[in-house]
This record gives structure tokens, C-alpha cells and sequence, in this order.
């Protein structure tokens, strides 16, 4: 990576963060001893920041500099490959799992659901670190049962749901259902 875009990232980290913290620019000059004009020029990749000059402005942050960098050297994209994604078949009922999206930071984990026809999985409401799913479906008719409510969703149709209650994913049809769950990680 070269030195203007790393210097850029750093910028929008600084200013991300300073803006997390609800922090003005003099906000931050008074809590860092930095400069406000200083502080704008480094986000804006105006000036190229000293380490002192980060250590400060990381101090006033509550930041790490080896955090600020770590997260500006970051790749700001990233890609899994068809043929990279893990998948895993559930010997019981046929229940394909493929693993989506990338293994980053994301609070977001994409996962896409093949379920042979007939087939039923069921999951146990759970206890600890629950966390909300979107079940989008691309392909065929999928019963689902949350909590006590029943529904058939067809393509295109979406649910949201929490795991805290016990949820059924059936498929009653002649063909396989497949569809996607979006999950936001606790």
C-alpha cells in the first residue's frame, strides 16, 4: 500500500472516530494537545502525520497506534470466491450451508440455505448471545415457523426473525428451497 492512500485511510479513521466520540475539532486539539488546523489538515490528507503527531491524536482518541494502523492497512474490501466458500451438509436431512460472505469484521454474515425437498430443521430457541437473521428466498417455497406463527414465503419474499424463540425451516415441495440468511452478529 502506498504511503497517500495508507495516509488517507488514517485521515478517515481519525475522522470516524473523532466523530463516534461526538468530538469537535477543537474538541479533540484540546484533548490531544494537537492543533485544530493540524488535526483538519491530517483528515483531509493535507499534511502527512508524524508518529508523534498520531501518537498524540490516538491518545485524544482512545485509540492504540498500532489500532489506527491496523485499521487503516485494513483491506477496505474483500471477496470470497465461489469456489473458496465453505460448505457443509447435514447428514440427516440434506441441508447444504454455504458460507457467503468473507470472514472480516463485519457485524453482517451472509450464508445461503439449500433444502432438498421434504426436508425439516429445527432450532432450539437460544440462551446465550442471540442474534437476528433476514431469511431472503431464491428459489422454490419455504414453510418457516417462528415461535408459534407459520409462514410460506415464495421467491423474493423476506422475514426477519430473532433466534431467542425456536425457529422450523421446512420445505414441502417437490424441489429444493434455497435461500439466504442474513445474520447480524452479536
Amino acid at each position: 500500500m502506498d504511503g497517500q492512500v495508507l495516509d488517507r485511510r488514517i485521515g478517515q479513521r481519525i475522522r470516524a472516530r473523532r466523530e463516534e466520540l461526538g468530538l469537535s475539532l477543537e474538541d479533540l486539539s484540546a484533548r490531544s494537545g494537537v492543533s485544530r488546523s493540524m488535526i483538519s489538515k491530517v483528515e483531509r490528507v493535507e499534511s502527512s502525520p508524524t508518529a508523534a503527531l498520531l501518537g498524540k491524536l490516538c491518545s485524544g482518541l482512545g485509540l492504540t497506534l498500532s489500532g489506527l494502523m491496523a485499521d487503516a492497512e485494513r483491506p477496505q474490501h474483500a471477496v470470497m470466491r465461489r469456489r473458496e466458500q465453505v460448505t457443509w451438509r447435514d447428514p440427516e436431512t440434506g441441508y447444504v450451508r454455504r458460507v457467503v460472505s468473507p470472514q472480516t469484521d463485519s457485524p453482517v454474515e451472509i450464508v445461503e440455505i439449500e433444502l432438498p425437498p421434504g426436508a425439516r430443521v429445527g432450532f432450539d430457541a437460544w440462551k446465550m448471545r442471540a442474534y437476528e437473521q433476514h431469511v431472503v428466498v431464491l428459489d422454490g417455497t419455504l414453510s418457516l415457523t417462528i415461535a408459534n406463527e407459520h409462514l410460506d414465503l415464495n421467491v423474493g419474499d423476506c422475514a426477519h426473525m430473532s433466534v431467542e424463540s425456536g425457529n422450523v425451516f421446512e420445505n414441502r415441495m417437490k424441489k429444493s428451497a434455497r435461500y439466504l440468511v442474513a445474520i447480524r452478529k452479536p
